[in-house]
């Protein structure tokens, strides 16, 4: 009824777009709902039987054309997700293969099939043996095929499963739930009568994987689920089609134009499996282990032409492991089952009993056997991996069936699956210098039949003789990289080589792989001097200087000393290494407690602790260790130091801990930060520094010279006049603790230049009017240092971003901005810092965002409510502010009132337009004097403009402009006077003032710009877009 239709409509709700997603979403209506509409059914299953009658003759495009309207269920597929979409195009391509072989489309099914060098296109005489799956299909099998293709795609798809059957573990188990509980919501088994019904459910409701049959992956008590397929014909020749037609259909995805698939090799695999499948007859007794058995034998007589097949006596010992074994990896020739037998005989005595035991145990004689899924593809990727191979894999396979024995001891279930999918992966990208058989992994228990093997790629590396020869591999890359004899490519392989670290990244740490790699290669163009390469991938309008080049490499000769091979080594090991603690399984495992923020303090971690699962660092003679261990140890960000985020004490970590190594230690530290800044944005290219452009040199330069000052200075001083330098774009100098304060608010406001901090100074100006108790205590915070007795350092974590977001909004500005990080270091003080504690962070995200938000319909910004939470670190302590949003009033639509004149067009339109009255003067000034002269020496242009009278009017005309222009410039002289004079005497509070006010600076009314300044000398810094100094 359509009552019940309504009731069970399935949906979901999506948020909306952009800046939207917050409050606003829709709701949108699942495809797969109820079909009660029996009229409709029928005008299916009629459309489906004319379908198939009329196959043969009907062309391939309007078959895939009437699949839409006699099968509803495939527009359930075009859900929007990257999933659904592959699922889709795999059963269009499976659904074509049963057209191509009713139809007998030789040419059609193979026409993209290529001849690769270990497999070959489908011969005639295959196409032929293939042909007689569907021969003894009437045209109702071949219905109940198709619908079954459709069905069982459907249950892949993760949205349908989350909403109709939540609770099922398995693709089978879904289908079975919504067969029985909701049938009405698959059209296409609706609509089919009760004998067909009941094949597709028999097709449909096992807990069997056919695939997993071919290449003997299960054991022969899998079988046991099919036993009432098996009894009847029908059901299992309908099986057999479904199952081949979505193998061959399997690289759909990847092009429909035939089966990519179905090649001679992979037939040939298939064959075997479905030859012993269909030998079972009518009402036979079903012996699974038999079955088995005879697929094995069919293997070993189509593949490797083993023609006796398995010899009884031995069908239990080492020859049927090897035979399993191979099957297992996909081995569909006699030179492939040869590579089996070699390593299998690489296992010594015991390794190879052992194994051949867990793979002759068939879970119906012996319990539990275990099913390896997902071993196949890990061994096929292991043998074309030449870095891997068979033998190794074997090794691991083997210590996986004796974990998964440990684990499931004592089990009474028959068949356990043991998922290995996370192994493939890195069978198939393993490359370096250790051993893979030595991987180490875990087993998670999920469900009293199934774990999960957890591969931990960080192989430990404890032979000296190993260590030796990969420092030594080091060493002379690094002085061929000297000595300009290793080319970019020979680069690259050996990296790959000698650092094994370089394969800890996994498919979610990707981008950080590819910033390490770049990072790498940075090193590598900027000791080799080779610009081209650095700058071949930047953008031509801004690609770094021959000139910034040529400091750089000075830099690297008399600042960094970059010399020898060791210091080489010792700088591509860190830049290796640098971003593994980012890596979130390896933090677990090694650093526990340690954020993702905290990356650097859990690999110091590692290193101290663990360092042979870091090979390259362990291998490394100790100076260099700590060079490293100390760099690490300095909590210091780059980009927080050029936006004025951190503290003196910052540098006075860096000195304390990096000093004690000598200049070459400043040097060391320097060049890790600039290399690794250098990579990253290697996920974009590993074609050249993509970022490290002339613009983000020129901003980067100031500070490597301010850290490098470290050196023969003061971490205080050499902060002061970092800040200064940087403050001086905007100020000339500190006139107070004020002017140091706002010095500090201009950075973290990322003000560049007098223009744009006109707007700070103003709101900075405006506090102090207003309430200078609070200005005192601002300007205090700002200014704190832990160098003075009894002060403390502040760190203020996203404070440019609170007010970047102040300014933009126009219903809370920076006044407010300031309002609120007084209340903030009110709040912070109430939570007095310990004896031992000498700095302080303070989490201003939350504030931030509320800077952002806050307006009429969120309420007004100095309204909301603030809490922190701290934490402490050894000497630091950590404040997180949260905000506590207010209501606004229904309908009210509130003006700030401190809303600052910076966010008011209205208000600085309303300034005074002195500029625009000079620049008139000056234009009318020159057209006096031009009409003059012309009137004074050219008669050609008198006459016209005097209309033929030039000679009674030339000579007055003349002198009458020449008074008027002597006018305009007494005008022009006193405009400008009256200007210079009065510009710093209006009323404080009138809005037409321009330009911070005294006590800070005077800035000359032409340009806005310091005194001290040139009019023209605009600093060019901007923010580094970068989360982190590292970012990677």
């Amino acid at each position: 009824s359509d009552s019940e239709a309504f009731a069970f409509t399935k949906f979901d709700i999506k948020r909306a777009a952009g800046h939207k997603a917050a409050s606003q979403g829709s709701v949108h209506l699942s495809p797969w709902q109820l079909e009660s509409n029996e009229q409709r059914c029928t005008q299916l299953r009629t459309a489906a039987d004319l379908l198939v009658e009329e196959m043969k003759e009907k062309t391939e495009k309007d078959y895939i054309n009437k699949l839409r309207e006699v099968f509803p269920e495939i527009d359930f597929l075009k859900v929007e997700s990257a999933e659904a979409s592959l699922i889709y195009r795999q059963t269009i391509c499976a659904l074509t293969s049963v057209y191509w072989l009713v139809g007998e489309q030789f040419e059609a099914f193979t026409r993209q099939q290529r001849p690769m060098e270990n497999d070959e296109k489908l011969s005639e005489s295959s196409w032929g043996k293939m042909l007689k799956l569907v021969e003894s299909l009437g045209d109702q099998q071949l219905d109940v095929v198709m619908v079954c293709l459709v069905l069982r795609a459907l249950s892949q798809i993760q949205k349908f499963r989350e909403q109709l059957a939540p609770r099922a573990r398995t693709s089978d188990e879904v289908l079975l739930q919504v067969v029985d509980q909701c049938p009405k919501v698959l059209p296409s088994y609706v609509r089919l009568r009760a004998g067909p019904q009941a094949v597709v459910r028999q097709c449909l409701a096992k807990d069997f994987d056919f695939s997993q049959f071919v290449h003997a992956e299960n054991i022969p008590a899998s079988l046991e689920n099919v036993k009432e397929i098996l009894r009847d014909h029908e059901a299992r020749d309908c099986y057999t089609a479904v199952v081949f037609a979505e193998a061959a259909g399997s690289m759909g995805h990847v092009s429909q134009e035939g089966s990519l698939f179905m090649t001679e090799g992979s037939f040939t695999i298939w064959n075997a499996a479905i030859q012993a499948w269909r030998s079972q007859q009518d009402g036979d007794d079903i012996d699974v282990s038999d079955l088995y058995e005879r697929m094995l034998e069919k293997r070993a007589e189509f593949c490797w032409r083993i023609q006796d097949g398995i010899p009884r006596s031995l069908s239990l010992g080492i020859d049927r492991a090897k035979l399993r074994l191979a099957c297992m990896a996909k081995i569909a020739d006699g030179k492939g089952y040869l590579d089996v037998e070699r390593a299998f005989t690489e296992l010594d005595s015991s390794e190879r009993v052992t194994l051949a035991k867990y793979l002759n145990t068939d879970g119906i004689k012996e319990k539990p056997g275990f099913i390896l899924c997902g071993c196949p593809a890990f061994l096929h990727c292991a043998r074309a991996n030449s870095q891997v191979g068979l033998a190794p894999a074997i090794k691991i396979m083997l210590r996986i069936y004796e974990e998964s024995a440990k684990e499931f001891r004592g089990s009474s279930q028959a068949v356990i699956t043991i998922q290995m999918g996370k192994l493939t992966g890195f069978a198939r990208d393993f490359f370096g210098a250790v051993h893979f058989q030595d991987l180490q992994f875990s087993l998670e228990r999920h469900h009293e039949t199934e774990a999960l093997v957890v591969p931990k790629v960080w192989i430990p590396v404890n032979d000296e003789q190993n260590l030796r020869d990969l420092g030594e591999k080091s060493k002379a890359l690094a002085a061929g990289i000297l000595n300009k004899q290793v080319n970019e490519e020979n680069f690259r392989k050996e990296i790959t080589r000698i650092f094994p670290e370089l394969n800890y990244f996994d498919s979610a740490s990707l981008v950080q792989r590819d910033q390490t790699v770049a990072a790498m290669l940075s090193v590598y163009w900027l000791l080799s001097d080779n610009h081209k390469a650095f700058i071949r991938e930047q953008d031509r309008s801004d690609e770094l200087s021959n000139q910034s080049w040529a400091w750089i490499q000075d830099w690297l000769t008399t600042s960094v000393k970059v010399s020898t091979p060791e210091v080489v080594d010792g700088m591509m090991v860190f830049m290796a290494i640098h971003a593994l603690g980012k890596i979130k399984d390896f933090r677990s495992e090694f650093a526990q407690g340690c954020s993702a923020a905290m990356h650097d303090i859990a690999l110091a971690t590692v290193l101290s602790s663990r360092p042979q699962v870091v090979p390259s660092f362990k291998r490394l003679p100790q100076v260099y260790q700590q060079w490293i261990l100390d760099s690490l140890s300095v909590d210091f960000q780059f980009s927080q130091f050029l936006q004025g985020e951190n503290t003196p004490l910052a540098l006075k970590m860096i000195k304390e801990r990096m000093l004690k190594h000598g200049d070459d230690g400043i040097g060391f530290f320097c060049f890790r930060i600039f290399a690794q800044t250098c990579g990253k944005l290697g996920n974009k290219s590993l074609r050249g520094s993509v970022f490290m452009s002339e613009a983000q040199f020129t901003r980067f330069k100031p500070g490597l010279e301010a850290l490098m000052e470290l050196r023969t200075q003061d971490a205080v001083e050499t902060y002061n006049n970092f800040v200064l330098m940087r403050g001086s774009k905007a100020m000339s100098r500190f006139a107070s603790p004020e002017h140091q304060a706002l010095s500090r608010l201009l950075m973290l406001s990322e003000c560049y230049d007098a223009k744009a901090g006109h707007q700070v100074c103003e709101a900075f100006d405006k506090l102090k009017d207003e309430d200078p108790t609070k200005f005192g205590a601002l300007t205090k915070w700002l200014i704190s240092d832990s160098s003075r007795k009894g002060e403390c350092s502040y760190l203020l974590l996203d404070a440019p971003v609170l007010l970047q977001n102040a300014r933009a909004n126009p219903e809370v500005g920076l006044l407010a901005a300031l309002y609120m990080l007084v209340e903030v270091q009110k709040i912070c003080s109430s939570d007095p810092l310990e004896s031992n504690q000498v700095r302080a962070i303070v989490n201003l995200r939350a504030v931030a965002e509320w800077a952002k938000d806050a307006g009429a319909r969120r309420g007004k910004f100095l309204q909301a409510q603030l809490t922190v939470r701290s934490s402490c670190q050894a000497d630091t302590k950590i404040f997180s502010l949260e905000v506590d949003r207010p209501h606004p009033p229904a309908g009210a639509l509130p003006e700030e009132s401190l809303t600052n004149n910076e966010a008011r067009p209205e208000q600085t339109r309303s300034c005074r337009p002195l500029g625009r009255t000079r620049t008139l003067l000056l234009v009318a000034l020159v057209a006096c004097w031009s009409l003059a002269l012309c009137f004074m020496f050219s008669q050609s242009v008198s006459d016209k403009l005097l209309l033929g009278e030039s000679r009674s009017l030339r000579i007055p005309v003349s002198i009458l402009l020449v008074l008027a222009a002597l006018a305009l410039v007494v005008l022009l002289i006193l405009h400008v006077v009256w200007q210079t004079d009065g510009y710093h005497q209006q009323d404080p509070e009138s809005p037409n003032e321009i330009g911070p006010r005294e006590p800070f600076l005077r800035f000359d009314a032409w340009g806005l710009n310091p005194r001290s300044l040139s009019r023209n000398g605009r600093h060019q810094y901007s923010r580094l877009h970068t989360e982190d100094d590292d970012t990677v």
